[in-house]
């Protein structure tokens, strides 16, 4: 969790304030979480208040709290036009005391590749076991944002009477756990996390791992401590041991049609192409910097369902040349 200064002291201040909070949260997730519903705290307070007076007379709205979906992604257009529209009474503003993502999809690296879950998947990114029967259908990961008094955070850090709590909580184990898979996607909440720290006036920092405490040296300030390889560089240390023990044992070279073949079999029919293909350019790419550029002028990857892979080499670079694998 992360305090961040309001730097506001009157009610007044209070809608603004929170909708750019919002606005550059939301600005950081990118590709990372997309929420897709949100479910909001509505109340009103009066006009022209000092903050820790006006949050005593708050009052909660009739139809407080109230939801903001998109199936595509909810926008911080969508959650302002939401706001718009609620009726307050003269002499007061509206406040909006909490944002909390009720589902979101999250972009996390998995064996196939780099893929898009949401609360469908979470036999799937719970530790990756698509056969589990009992779905718990929770979100992958839950943003909330809250408005706080001041007790909540260091007052002499403060130039502000309030504070907004921005938590990112999760329940899979795709983060934590000691694999391959889990450190790069531990190495990409890092940095997610650190983007939003870097855009907010951060006073206070709390983490905490709760039901991941069944784990050996669980440990949530790990994620936003960590300093390890950055995910993009683990990502290609994967793809490349991946290419190791995966393809280059089969290989096989021959002559068809005046070019020489480089064919190997792959067995990862749920390796998605565009993930296939970025791996075997990372241990092309690789060989090519140990001086063992591929003496060959088409690669071809056979899947164990039949459809080809290929790639021809031009002057050391891949060429891409098989469309219709474009379509899985």
């Amino acid at each position: 969790m992360l305090y961040a200064d309001s730097k506001i002291a009157l009610s007044d201040e209070i809608p603004d304030r929170t909708a750019s909070i919002v606005e550059d949260v939301f600005a950081t997730l990118g590709e990372t979480v997309t929420p897709t519903t949100l479910r909001l705290g509505i109340s009103s307070l009066p006009a022209q208040t000092p903050i820790p007076a006006a949050k005593e007379q708050a009052e909660l709205l009739p139809d407080s709290p109230l939801t903001v979906s998109n199936p595509d992604k909810v926008t911080f257009g969508d959650y302002t036009d939401r706001l718009a529209e609620i009726p307050v009474d003269d002499g007061r503003i509206v406040q909006n005391s909490k944002v909390t993502t009720d589902a979101t999809k999250v972009r996390i690296f998995l064996r196939s590749g780099m893929q898009t879950i949401d609360s469908s998947g979470s036999t799937y990114y719970e530790r990756e076991q698509p056969t589990v029967e009992d779905s718990l259908n929770y979100a992958p990961l839950v943003l909330t944002i809250i408005h706080f008094g001041p007790k909540y955070g260091p007052e002499d850090k403060l130039e502000g009477d309030s504070l907004y709590r921005i938590s990112i909580s999760t329940g899979s184990d795709i983060w934590f756990d000691d694999t391959q898979i889990a450190r790069i996607n531990r190495a990409r909440l890092h940095e997610l996390l650190h983007r939003i720290d870097s855009v907010l006036p951060v006073v206070k920092r709390k983490f905490s791992v709760g039901e991941m405490s069944g784990y050996i040296n669980a440990d949530a300030e790990a994620v936003f401590d960590y300093d390890g390889p950055p995910a993009e560089e683990l990502i290609r240390e994967y793809r490349i041991d991946w290419v190791k023990s995966e393809l280059v044992e089969t290989a096989a070279q021959y002559e068809e049609d005046g070019n020489t073949v480089f064919e190997v079999t792959s067995d990862a029919e749920s390796i998605t192409t565009d993930e296939l293909r970025k791996r075997i350019e990372a241990y092309v790419d690789q060989q090519q910097t140990k001086g063992n550029a591929p003496q060959a002028d088409i690669l071809r990857i056979i899947r164990t369902d039949g459809t080809p892979l290929e790639a021809r080499f031009s002057d050391g670079d891949i060429e891409w040349i098989d469309d219709e694998a474009d379509q899985r």
